[in-house]
């Protein structure tokens, strides 16, 4: 199955890596983030980070 590199990733644990997706996850990740975008809910300067931290407990 192909993958796709969205780019590197920072751990405070860990230092940092490169962040790969398979198209399945891709597809999520839009869908995640197209839900968050039709809410209108800006709660800071990044919508991604704070969409992931509240669905995720990050």
């Amino acid at each position: 199955m192909p993958v796709l590199w969205l780019g590197p990733v920072q751990s405070a644990e860990a230092g940092d890596a490169p962040f790969f997706c398979c198209a399945s996850c891709v597809r999520r990740l839009e869908a995640l983030v197209s839900a968050y975008n039709r809410r209108g809910v800006v709660v800071d300067e990044n919508p991604v980070t704070s969409m992931f931290a509240r669905t995720y407990g990050a």
